[in-house]
């Protein structure tokens, strides 16, 4: 398995980003879903690339997780932390999934847009957002739980760069345009 990709099958930690009823973005029946009695939660750091190959985490993440035989009686609770948020082909491929399995909840906590001027690629990830996934901006809270969660930091603090705060907020808007 990929270093930069860890997984865990039992709810996530008490310190995971929770959705936030207050965003924008926020689908209440994800919560409603993902609380479900017979709930998995799986929880990961993707790398944009999957390391060796030219496959995108997406694809390689579908490809792992469609291979176990989903209970339709059980929810699903899957929460990507990522450098980019999906191209168009991996935001249609993975939509279309969604569309499939509505036992299957997504959150994506995305550092950057990728291509976001491009309408095709805007286009993308309206379609997660309309087949119910959290699309969201990386926020100091999420790197500094990365950090902690993901990185072999050798007991070092979470520092953040200058402008993080600045970032954010113009990746937000600009996603918050986009998903209306």
């Amino acid at each position: 398995m990929n270093p930069q990709m860890r997984i865990t099958s039992k709810p996530p930690a008490s310190g995971t980003p929770a959705p936030d009823p207050s965003s924008p973005h926020h689908r209440p029946g994800h919560m409603a879903r993902s609380a479900a009695k017979n709930n998995r939660a799986f929880l990961l750091c993707l790398s944009q690339v999957y390391a060796g190959t030219h496959c995108h985490s997406e694809r390689r993440f579908l490809s792992w997780f469609c291979a176990k035989e989903l209970r339709p009686d059980e929810c699903y609770h899957i929460t990507w932390f990522m450098s980019w948020s999906p191209c168009m082909k991996c935001a249609e491929l993975v939509a279309g999934f969604l569309g499939m399995y509505q036992n299957v909840t997504l959150s994506i906590f995305a550092a950057r847009l990728y291509y976001f001027q491009k309408p095709q690629y805007r286009m993308g990830l309206l379609g997660l957002s309309d087949q119910g996934a959290r699309v969201d901006i990386m926020s100091y809270r999420e790197f500094k739980y990365c950090w902690k969660k993901f990185v072999y930091s050798q007991r070092r603090p979470f520092r953040p760069w200058k402008k993080l705060k600045r970032n954010y907020q113009l990746l937000a808007a600009e996603l918050e345009d986009i998903l209306g």
